[in-house]
């Protein structure tokens, strides 16, 4: 799998903590006692905005949100918890769909197919059968939209996955299960 340069700049700001460069030492307050009260304000909803500002007066790009940065940063303990979620909730789906469309004998038609293709082909067909897992419970719960987005540990900031990004967990689901068969 290639990363993107977006995805990978994403991954270095979630994995090191943003970083203000020109913030002088004062007579009465260190660089590093104000660098804390700036993330406290950052920390803060009510004054994001004035941690944001200062950052960049500092020399913190300001195409940035350094509140944003920040806040990304203290996320990145809660990742493993979202993806056990979204695996589970890809297990869910995958149940739903076994059991409406196979009467839970999906790993018969898994296997079949493992015997019967190309290793390649073999991947091109989880994929399609990972899109219409998810389309068919998305059709089946219609009014309530991505299927990933009920039932998850949701926090202030937890991004919602787009219909590919679900798609892709299932895919890897169906991989991972399928090596069991």
């Amino acid at each position: 799998m290639m990363i993107t340069r977006k995805k990978l700049r994403r991954l270095i700001n979630e994995r090191i903590k943003p970083f203000i460069p020109n913030v002088p030492d004062d007579e009465d307050i260190s660089a590093l006692e104000k660098l804390e009260k700036i993330d406290d304000l950052a920390r803060s909803q009510n004054f994001r905005s004035s941690a944001d500002s200062m950052a960049q007066t500092y020399g913190f790009p300001e195409d940035r949100s350094y509140s944003d940065d920040l806040a990304a940063y203290d996320d990145v303990p809660n990742e493993p918890a979202r993806a056990a979620d979204r695996e589970r909730k890809a297990m869910e789906i995958i149940d739903i769909y076994d059991g409406e469309l196979f009467g839970f004998d999906l790993h018969k038609h898994v296997y079949t197919a493992m015997n019967n293709r190309h290793p390649d082909d073999f991947d091109d067909f989880l994929r399609e059968l990972a899109e219409d897992a998810y389309d068919f419970v998305r059709e089946l719960r219609a009014r309530r939209g991505n299927p990933f987005h009920r039932g998850m540990s949701a926090g202030v900031g937890v991004p919602k996955i787009s219909d590919e990004q679900a798609v892709d967990i299932i895919h890897h689901v169906l991989k991972r299960e399928s090596q069991l068969i």
